[in-house]
């Protein structure tokens, strides 16, 4: 009868060992966003283009995603779709200058609702509390920038989401940490020369040319005749021209401009410096008053490209050092933290455009994706994602039972077993942006990418092989041939049709237009140059 009673403690003993090293649940979730970040130039563990190491430290212990792609290279709908698992067409949301209603629920908001605390930190006015994205946050961070640039430096946003860290460690949370550098102008931190405004011999205003300047100057003018001088020290070979805009002095004046230009090609009317000083004299007849609004520098293709480099690499530090802040916290082993770019950008490559809204090629769509999940060992995934999978692979990974995020097929139990997404991955952008309403459809390894023009309803392929080297422009192969030779392929890219045809003609029922204030901001931040 004693027997049992020595044998209690025993029991007990083996036992504890088995409950005590239990690992804690997941239950918080850091979301960090790189702007404009294409995936050639952070190091997953395969080399890169720029020399990123706190990257790659943060991707040696990750599930990395080697064919991660952008459902479209604009900002907003970008951050919608990752934050939805819907496409633009479904949000209604075809560009930066919309609005979301809110008809799908958004990851923070199904957070939220079930005990999450939540927090957005946001460096550029196109994720604005005004545009809908802001819906499920309990606080959200979207005027960290002073006004007079682009966007909030990376540092800045590294600083406020470890302060929100510091005071979530002891809830469940959602932080979403959004960067802008590298997005244009590219400005790294070594890259420094000064642009000088001058009125009548005496300064105005001196900036980081490679920045530029969000001016908004605005001075009374005594009758008589007045000098605008421009002055900037920028090596030769580093820009194309700068961008003036509303230069203007009133009805009351007259301006002769020297080494400066007016055209139409920009916002709808703009002054550009083409050379290292220009002015303007101005003839008052009565009072007047001077208006610029802003300065927006254009870099060669070199400096572009050496730019960007410098930029991703300041960025690399200012995220090292908030994952690294987190790794020392309190909520590290119960915290997924998952580092992805919203798009990537275009660097020369296609008709020599600098930017991201016009293409689809893989410089403008295919992105970094990483995911740490504590206590599970790295992983490498080389078919293809799109980032609209992010939400329904975290709502899976909380336990969220019921949540409108999960889409069958892209589980995170099918990520566990290694098959992250079983659709084609398509990626889309929209005139008047880009010209033509485009769309990608990936199917490894063939992408097609379908252009439609928005007024004849005309339609025309490309086809290229994501294997070959884009760089040398060999990519590039005849649609006939994947017909003939892969036939089961090109069925089942025909067969996509009601995916893009469905997106093109949905293409006049947006939610609705920004602001005109917010198109305003649009333009400032480089989006929307005419009129």
């Amino acid at each position: 009868m004693k027997r049992p009673l020595l044998l209690l403690p025993l029991a007990v003993f083996l036992a504890l060992p088995t409950a005590c090293s239990k690992k804690p649940p997941i239950e918080n979730v850091l979301l960090v966003s790189l702007d404009t970040t294409r995936a050639d130039y952070v190091d997953s563990g395969r080399g890169s283009r720029a020399w990123t190491p706190e990257l790659r430290r943060f991707a040696a212990g990750s599930w990395v995603f080697d064919n991660a792609y952008s459902p479209i290279p604009q900002t907003l709908p970008a951050h919608l779709a990752v934050l939805s698992g819907r496409l633009p067409h479904e949000l209604g949301v075809f560009g930066n200058e919309y609005v979301y209603d809110g008809r799908y629920p958004l990851l923070q908001q199904v957070l939220q609702r079930r005990g999450w605390r939540t927090a957005g930190i946001v460096s550029l006015g196109t994720l604005a509390a005004a545009t809908g994205i802001a819906r499920g946050f309990d606080q959200y961070h979207d005027q960290l920038n002073d006004g007079s640039h682009f966007f909030a430096a990376a540092e800045k946003v590294t600083d406020a989401a470890i302060g929100q860290l510091q005071r979530f460690k002891n809830s469940k949370f959602f932080v979403f940490a959004h960067y802008s550098d590298p997005h244009p102008p590219y400005a790294p931190p070594q890259s420094q020369a000064p642009f000088t405004i001058e009125l009548d011999g005496r300064p105005l205003l001196t900036f980081n040319a490679y920045s530029g300047s969000i001016a908004r100057l605005r001075l009374e003018l005594a009758p008589g005749t007045h000098r605008l001088v421009l002055r900037t020290e920028v090596p030769a070979g580093d820009f194309e021209f700068f961008i003036i805009r509303r230069l203007q002095a009133g009805k009351g004046a007259d301006i002769t401009l020297e080494n400066l230009e007016y055209s139409t090609d920009y916002y709808g009317g703009s002054h550009v410096l083409r050379q290292g000083r220009g002015a303007a004299v101005i003839r008052v007849r009565r009072g007047g008053e001077l208006r610029l609004f802003q300065i927006i520098p254009i870099l060669t293709r070199r400096a572009a490209q050496e730019n960007y480099r410098r930029e991703v690499e300041y960025l690399d530090r200012q995220v090292g050092r908030l994952l690294r802040a987190l790794e020392k916290g309190p909520a590290a082993g119960r915290t997924a933290v998952v580092v992805f770019a919203d798009h990537g950008e275009g660097l020369g490559e296609r008709e020599g455009f600098i930017g991201h809204v016009r293409f689809l090629n893989r410089q403008f769509i295919r992105v970094p994706l990483w995911v740490r999940i504590p206590g599970q060992a790295p992983r490498r995934f080389n078919g293809p994602v799109s980032l609209r999978e992010i939400s329904s692979w975290l709502s899976g990974l909380l336990g969220i039972e019921g949540s409108p995020l999960i889409r069958a097929g892209s589980t995170w139990s099918d990520l566990r077993r290694g098959s992250p997404g079983r659709e084609p991955v398509c990626s889309f952008t929209f005139a008047p942006a880009a010209g033509n309403d485009l769309c990608s459809v990936i199917l490894w390894p063939i992408q097609w990418i379908v252009s439609r023009d928005p007024q004849t309803g005309v339609e025309s392929r490309e086809c290229y092989d994501l294997r070959l080297a884009a760089e040398r422009k060999m990519d590039a192969i005849p649609p006939e041939l994947i017909a003939r030779q892969e036939p089961a392929l090109w069925r089942q890219f025909e067969n996509s049709r009601p995916l893009w045809q469905a997106a093109f003609a949905r293409r006049g029922r947006p939610t609705s237009k920004a602001s005109r204030r917010q198109i305003e901001k649009l333009k400032t931040l480089g989006y929307l140059r005419c009129p």
